[in-house]
C-alpha cells in the first residue's frame, strides 16, 4: 500500500515524497482510512512509528478540502500534547506537511511569551497545537475560542490525564454547552487501531 491508495490530497502526497516519505507505516495505513471516513480513531503505537502523520494527514486533508479562513481567534483543529517538546515536534511535522498551502498552524506552549502567541491567534488558525496549561491561560484571557473547532487530537493521552491541569481540562471538554468545545460523543463512531511494529 502507498499513500495514493489512502485517498489523500495530491499536494500532501507530493509533500511527503519531497521529504522521502513514500510508504505508510502500519499505524498510518490502518488509521488514515478510518479518519478520512469521519470516524473517531484511538491509535496505539510505539514512539517513532509515525503517529503524527497518522492523525495529521487526514486532518489536513479535510481542512484543505474545506477551504475558507478561520474566524478571528478561532481554531478549526486543536491538538493537545503533554509537553512543550512533543507539541513542537507535532507542529514542525504539520508545518512540513502543509507547506505551500493556505493552512496556518500555530504552536502555543508554556515557557514562551504569551503576548506573541495571542497576536498569532488574532486572525484565527487552521490548526492549534498546544500544551494544556497554556491553552487554559489563553482561553481565560479570551485570546482563543474553540466553538468552531471540528477536530480534536489528544496526543499521549495517558500523560495528559496525569497532568496538573487534568481537572480543568475535563471540565472544559466535558460536553457542557457552556464550555468552549461541545462534545457529540454519543453520535460518533469510534475505531481503535493498534500497530506493534518496532520503529526503525
Amino acid at each position: 500500500m502507498d499513500f495514493d491508495m489512502l485517498g489523500l490530497a495530491p499536494r500532501l502526497i507530493a509533500k511527503l515524497a519531497e521529504n522521502g516519505i513514500t510508504d505508510p507505516t502500519p499505524i498510518q495505513a490502518q488509521a488514515i482510512p478510518h479518519a478520512m471516513n469521519g470516524r473517531d480513531v484511538m491509535g496505539l503505537a510505539q514512539t517513532g512509528t509515525g503517529k503524527t502523520a497518522a492523525f495529521g494527514l487526514p486532518m489536513l486533508d479535510a481542512l484543505l478540502k474545506e477551504g475558507g479562513r478561520p474566524s478571528p481567534k478561532s481554531a478549526k483543529a486543536l491538538i493537545l500534547a503533554p509537553t512543550r517538546e512533543l507539541a513542537k515536534q507535532i507542529a514542525d511535522n504539520l508545518m512540513m506537511f502543509a507547506e505551500g498551502s493556505h493552512l496556518k498552524i500555530v504552536l502555543v506552549v508554556g515557557g514562551a511569551g504569551i503576548t506573541g502567541q495571542m497576536r498569532k491567534l488574532e486572525k484565527g488558525t487552521a490548526v492549534l497545537v498546544a500544551t494544556p496549561g497554556r491553552l487554559l491561560d489563553l482561553i481565560d484571557r479570551k485570546a482563543v475560542r474553540l466553538d468552531e473547532t471540528r477536530f480534536l487530537v489528544l496526543d499521549d493521552v495517558y500523560k495528559l490525564a496525569q497532568g496538573a491541569k487534568r481537572s480543568q481540562l475535563a471540565f472544559r471538554f466535558s460536553g457542557d454547552d457552556r464550555g468552549p468545545v461541545r462534545a457529540d460523543a454519543g453520535r460518533r463512531r469510534r475505531t481503535q487501531v493498534r500497530a506493534r511494529r518496532t520503529p526503525a
